[in-house]
């Protein structure tokens, strides 16, 4: 397994779960190295806004890293959300959201990079949410080096496709007709604390996931005393993660995406092919789309999260940036090369084309 450093984007997205507890018997978790790889060194990164740029100062992206320095190969801190600022101050004149980019991007890039064979993403301070079973989800330790698990990506209840059916058993293809096959994911604080919700005292008094240094003693304590377990990365606070993948041998130039093997369904087509029936599963290697990280920081009673998609995913509409030169430059949308999710040469996207009226 490895990862390469695609090229993504970052936006504010909504991500809700909800999960059992891992239960007595599972397997624990053990320490797992946080050695982290970047492909190459990268400058200070700008993330712009409509209100005023917000960049990653090259001291800022340096200390992210375990050495100090930007190295390509190097290890990757996750970010810190027990010492996120509770009240973000921007000069006195209200809140930075810089703090909020900046803690998105540092997780992505610690979740994704590699670690032991596999991804941190794959390590045993994440665990895997099952598919639903009798309305029920299950919490499953990662191994590290054994394939993920993955279903399929439907349909959104509030979507209507191209039947006119909103949900249904209708799922995602890519323009390359690939299934779309989705992840969800929690880390060690997330389980232990919901673990803790259900045995009773003194978690099960806990009205909200954990969100400061106190909160988070409470639960690696519990874990500790009912599982023997270490919190690997406690900074973190609690943290869901949803991931969206296709078929890698489907994709232009894998090598620009994060990269997984993963356990997926497979199915066979009846004659006219309006009905698929799974016929068992088969390891392929998966190409990541889209990718949310959701977390508690530091006495922010609401979750915060990051959404990143693949560059190559669909065109963007005409924007504007500024550059490392300190020049606004226009970015014109372009359907001129073929897309993940949009066909070459398709006209009908983006805000210019109408397709944001309403």
């Amino acid at each position: 397994m490895k990862s390469t450093s695609p090229a993504l984007c970052v936006a504010l997205c909504s991500l809700a779960l909800a999960a059992c507890g891992p239960e007595p018997g599972d397997p624990k978790p053990e320490a797992p190295a946080t050695s982290v790889a970047i492909e190459a060194e990268a400058p200070a990164a700008t993330f712009t806004s409509a209100a005023a740029p917000c960049t990653v100062e090259p001291a800022t992206f340096s200390g992210w890293f375990e050495s100090g320095s930007v190295t390509a190969g190097g290890a990757v801190k996750p970010a810190s959300s027990v010492s996120f600022m509770t009240d973000n101050p921007n000069g006195g004149s209200g809140p930075n959201v810089c703090n909020f980019y900046q803690w998105g991007a540092q997780m992505f890039l610690w979740l994704t990079s590699p670690e032991d064979g596999g991804l941190v993403l794959e390590g045993p301070a994440i665990f895997t949410v099952s598919p639903a079973s009798d309305n029920k989800r299950s919490l499953i330790p990662n191994t590290t080096g054994a394939n993920f698990r993955m279903a399929l990506r439907t349909r959104k209840a509030d979507d209507v496709g191209e039947f006119g059916q909103a949900g249904g058993n209708g799922v995602l293809l890519s323009q390359q007709n690939a299934l779309v096959y989705y992840g969800i994911a929690v880390n060690d604080v997330y389980a232990y604390f919901l673990s803790g919700q259900k045995s009773g005292p003194p978690l099960s008094a806990e009205t909200a996931f954990p969100r400061n240094a106190t909160d988070l003693q409470a639960v690696v304590d519990y874990a500790r005393s009912a599982y023997s377990a270490t919190i690997l990365a406690p900074e973190t606070l609690a943290i869901e993660l949803k991931t969206s993948w296709v078929d890698a041998s489907t994709v232009g130039d894998p090598a620009s995406f994060v990269t997984v093997n993963a356990e997926v369904p497979v199915f066979s087509a009846n004659a006219d092919n309006t009905e698929w029936t799974q016929s068992g599963t088969a390891i392929k290697q998966l190409a990541l789309v889209g990718f949310h990280v959701v977390g508690t920081v530091q006495d922010h009673p609401e979750f915060v999260w990051a959404t990143f998609e693949h560059v190559n995913n669909a065109p963007d509409d005409d924007y504007y940036y500024t550059n490392d030169q300190n020049q606004v430059v226009k970015h014109s949308y372009s359907s001129a090369e073929g897309f993940t999710f949009m066909a070459k040469g398709d006209q009908s996207g983006g805000c210019k084309h109408g397709m944001c009226e309403g």
